[in-house]
């Protein structure tokens, strides 16, 4: 009987074994693309996987069948193991295109959240900024609306969060919302106030405003006092959008600071 040599694939490199009763070879990476897919099939020819003590993978051919038949079917495991192999680059292609534009949707996505937060804290803080120098005193928690308009403008601290743009936001609709009682309070109330001539109660509101540059925080008889500042600048604001009301409103202020400031006595 001849001898039965070992297949010709994957690269392996066979050395003859107990005078042709096994052959040796290093196992190669093509090795064991055919292995993962064909090991039983393999297995049946005779070809096996051996861990020698150094740890190193070797392949072991004992011959079983006539090498014609051996080389034929391994032959056909190679071309099995090809075909899957490019259909498992191909699935990872596939796989990694979707990777791929998931990624994108998340960044793009990612991005888009990031830019609608940056506007609306820049619409916030602008319709924050609007609110503070149409109304003046008359925010509401003004204090806390300047706080954070500061903590926006200081590139060394923290940009404001979530709830803090919420807060602003909810400031600058609470003062609307005053200044429209306020107004509802001016057309329903009767109090006529001083009777000077309108165009000097406009004057008087204008005057005391710009005079009121510390937001009436010091007692120092000028501009608007405390009490006052707030309604003070509403009427100022007020003279550009409902001058009929700011006039009104104005007659019950002004006459305190007629001597004082304005240099005319309250009639």
């Amino acid at each position: 009987m001849s001898q039965i040599l070992p297949p010709s694939f994957a690269e392996l490199s066979w050395t003859c074994i107990d005078s042709g009763r096994e052959y040796h070879s290093p196992a190669t990476e093509q090795f064991w693309d055919v292995y993962r897919i064909a090991r039983n099939s393999l297995f049946r020819l005779g070809i096996k996987t051996a861990k020698a003590d150094d740890e190193v993978w070797s392949v072991v051919f004992t011959p079983k069948y006539s090498q014609r038949d051996v080389q034929l079917q391994v032959d056909l495991l190679v071309l099995e193991s090809q075909d899957a192999a490019a259909a498992r680059a191909e699935r990872e292609r596939i796989a990694q295109e979707a990777r791929e534009r998931m990624e994108a949707q998340r960044e793009q996505a990612k991005q888009e959240s990031i830019a609608k937060a940056k506007a609306m804290v820049e619409d916030a803080v602008k319709a924050a900024r609007d609110c503070e120098r149409k109304w003046g005193e008359f925010c509401v928690r003004k204090s806390a609306l300047r706080s954070l308009l500061a903590q926006h403008d200081d590139p060394d601290r923290d940009g404001l969060t979530h709830p803090q743009v919420m807060l602003l936001k909810d400031l600058v609709q609470q003062t609307e919302a005053k200044s429209r009682e306020m107004l509802r309070r001016a057309q329903r109330e009767y109090n006529p106030g001083v009777d000077w001539p309108e165009i000097e109660v406009i004057e008087a509101i204008k005057k005391l405003t710009g005079r009121d540059s510390d937001r009436a925080t010091i007692d120092n008889g000028i501009g608007w006092n405390k009490p006052d500042s707030p309604t003070g600048h509403w009427c100022a604001a007020m003279l550009d959008i409902d001058r009929a009301a700011a006039v009104k409103v104005g007659r019950w202020l002004v006459g305190k600071y007629g001597v004082s400031q304005l240099g005319r006595e309250a009639a």
